[in-house]
């Protein structure tokens, strides 16, 4: 989930545990009795502000949603924000700097009781604002402990959302798009949008997402459970989504066990020209260790493709998750992506990113970032801009407790 809007990308990998690679930077301090799990990061004008919950261990655990400022190299700026703080129960924060100020607004989950919450936040002064609450109703709250949150134009935000849809007696999961106002009140929505129901299925996989288009309004992508195709709906500046949805993926996908549905990902992000490329997991085979690919299509902004569908990766032997994509201020993009490796080699996992033109095209062969043992690695990245035209991988280092660490690398 990706911030367009500035020159470079940062990768954020989750994992368990491994060594810390050379050069590594230390994003938030070790306290012994912590873990940092990161969220989101988006880029603005001083560097990048990270979204991430803290889980405390000792000597009553408790979860809060935090946000902090970073410079472009790294290093810690401004007054940590602690959004929210309970028992547990808190979910996959987002932190969206607002324009070049020192303002923060962040979004999480909090399903159990109030839904979604939003709340403002200044790095500069640490004030924060009242809480804003959406989607509590109990016939509107998320169906999944995930979500997506893009700016639009003129302060306006895209939630996109699982809800549960009742069909007689059947359940049905499908994608919901909300706009809310820059006063933080819901302008339209919950609005499902167009596309096959999906039967219900408890995987909890990243599979949807929006960008925003020029003229306001966002293009939601996702994939559909029901067939396994991918699919863009364009939606208006007022919330209004399209009548039909378009399918964009070329190749045929099967809709993969339970398990493998739950990798599934789907990412997206608006180039300079006002074109989006759309970035998705492929199931390619029932084997585990080749499984999936990375797969991407360049769209005009309103969804039309303009381009193949193209695979990211040289490899099709071993299995490739987690795409993230950001544009690039001279006008192409660059993908990120995780390889869990084939038995020969005990199946380690590496992170890959790779850069594009702005018609598609690779410019250069994938470069890798890190390589460690698979049992420590996660598998989930995010990719955003850092300010500065650098790449910056940061993880979640250790074993609870955890902090979070970067690395930078050119694109």
């Amino acid at each position: 989930m990706t911030s367009t809007r500035f020159a470079a990308a940062l990768l954020t990998a989750s994992v368990l545990a491994g060594a810390s690679p050379a050069g590594a930077i230390g994003l938030t301090l070790p306290d012994g009795k912590s873990i940092d799990a990161v969220g989101e990061a988006m880029g603005n004008p001083a560097g990048f502000v990270v979204g991430y919950t803290r889980i405390v261990l000792s000597p009553t655990v408790a979860m809060t949603v935090r946000a902090r400022q970073f410079t472009p190299d790294g290093k810690r700026a401004g007054k940590e924000l602690v959004f929210d703080t309970q028992a547990g129960g808190l979910f996959d924060p987002v932190a969206i700097p607002q324009g070049s100020g020192s303002k923060v607004t962040a979004f999480w989950m909090r399903p159990a009781t109030t839904g979604i919450v939003a709340r403002v936040g200044d790095t500069a002064t640490g004030k924060l604002e009242a809480e804003k609450t959406f989607l509590a109703a109990a016939t509107d709250r998320p169906a999944e402990a995930n979500m997506d949150v893009v700016p639009l134009a003129g302060g306006k935000f895209a939630l996109v959302t699982y809800r549960f849809e009742l069909v007689g007696t059947t359940a049905y999961k499908r994608v919901a798009v909300t706009t809310i106002g820059p006063d933080l009140k819901v302008i339209a929505g919950p609005t499902y949008v167009p596309g096959p129901r999906a039967s219900y299925v408890a995987t909890g996989a990243s599979d949807f997402t929006a960008v925003d288009v020029a003229g306001g309004g966002a293009l939601v992508a996702y994939r559909n459970r029901a067939d396994g195709n991918v699919y863009v709906v364009p939606v208006s500046a007022t919330g209004v989504p399209a009548a039909a949805a378009r399918r964009i993926n070329q190749q045929t996908m099967p809709i993969g066990s339970g398990g493998q549905q739950a990798e599934a990902q789907v990412e997206a992000a608006r180039l300079q020209s006002g074109r989006i490329v759309v970035t998705w997991t492929r199931i390619g085979s029932t084997d585990r260790d080749d499984a999936f690919d990375v797969q991407y299509r360049v769209l005009s902004a309103n969804g039309v493709p303009v381009g193949k569908e193209m695979r990211a990766h040289a490899s099709a032997k071993e299995e490739q998750v987690a795409p993230e994509v950001v544009a690039l201020s001279d006008g192409g993009f660059a993908l990120s992506w995780i390889n869990n490796g084939g038995p020969v080699e005990g199946r380690p996992r590496s992170y890959w990113v790779r850069s594009f033109g702005a018609d598609g095209k690779p410019r250069a062969a994938a470069k890798m970032l890190f390589k460690g043992e698979r049992g420590y690695e996660g598998n989930v990245s995010e990719l955003t801009a850092n300010g500065q035209g650098k790449l910056m991988l940061v993880r979640n280092f250790g074993i609870a407790p955890t902090t979070l660490e970067g690395i930078l690398t050119a694109p």
